[in-house]
């Protein structure tokens, strides 16, 4: 087994694969391959990297997905910054897909995600707080549950900036908002709700920019809005409360892009998102 009619065994094309997934190059890879005396030139290894990386891909869609991470990055390929969005498989964290594709392209992200979605059974997508994976969700029929730290960074943030902006008198429903996304309680939206109606703030006027005040409703109903989706992981046991395991894939991808001075193709950022995020077995 393994043995065929080519110059490398199977078990040598894993290996050389293996190599470069550890951070070699393709000249190091060759480099340590003489140095056992296998002679393997640099365009074999690219194409060992290629065979081991669709086998790890292909392998991965025979299983069903119920909760899938969901996050886009940008990486150096070809010359230049160039936009990916990836999806992992939260319950066991191998990388499922990545799509070379601008995250904010919504048509684009939304077919390639309803391809994984029919095709692994997916129930249950986590990302960040960008709108259209909201949008997406819904046109997709399944969950969405938006990662707690990107939430509490954002409102974190904000409150903070409010509070050198407000006077005293409003210190205590920053204080309040502050511990309702601490605690995550299940009527949440109705507390953040009621704390959004004793804010007298109008609109601004064409051209006017936001009063602090204003900008504190627009919070509060931004998160009332869309409670549900922030705290769907007290409500469904096995959907993860961050991203992490999404984010930590795209860490990897962009290691990977500083160790080779950029991706050279977009085979070559697939190749590295499944053999540098998975597991071989």
């Amino acid at each position: 087994e393994g043995v065929t009619r080519a110059d490398q065994t199977g078990c040598l094309c894993k290996l050389a694969a293996i190599l470069w997934a550890f951070g070699l190059c393709y000249r190091q890879v060759e480099a340590i391959m003489g140095a056992f005396g296998v002679r393997l030139g640099r365009s074999s290894v690219w194409r060992d990297v290629q065979a081991l990386g669709e086998e790890m891909k292909r392998r991965r869609w025979w299983g069903r997905v119920r909760v899938l991470g969901v996050d886009g990055a940008w990486l150096r390929a070809k010359g230049e910054q160039t936009g990916v969005v990836v999806a992992v498989d939260l319950g066991t964290g191998e990388p499922v897909g990545l799509e070379v594709v601008d995250e904010h392209d919504f048509q684009a992200v939304l077919a390639w995600l309803a391809e994984l979605v029919e095709a692994l059974g997916v129930e249950v997508i986590v990302t960040d707080d960008l709108m259209q994976y909201r949008q997406m969700a819904a046109e997709l029929g399944v969950d969405h549950h938006v990662c707690a730290f990107h939430m509490r960074r954002w409102v974190g943030r904000s409150l903070r900036s409010l509070t050198k902006k407000l006077g005293t008198e409003w210190r205590g429903i920053l204080d309040e908002v502050r511990q309702i996304i601490t605690e995550m309680p299940a009527d949440g939206d109705l507390q953040l709700f009621e704390l959004w109606a004793r804010i007298p703030a109008q609109p601004p006027k064409a051209g006017e920019k936001a009063s602090a005040l204003y900008q504190l409703r627009q919070i509060l109903v931004r998160l009332s809005e869309y409670w549900s989706g922030y705290r769907l992981y007290m409500e469904k046991g096995d959907v993860p409360s961050t991203n992490n395991g999404t984010e930590r894939a795209i860490g990897k991808l962009k290691i990977r892009s500083r160790s080779v001075r950029g991706y050279k193709s977009d085979a070559g950022i697939q190749a590295a998102f499944q053999l540098c995020s998975g597991t071989f077995s």
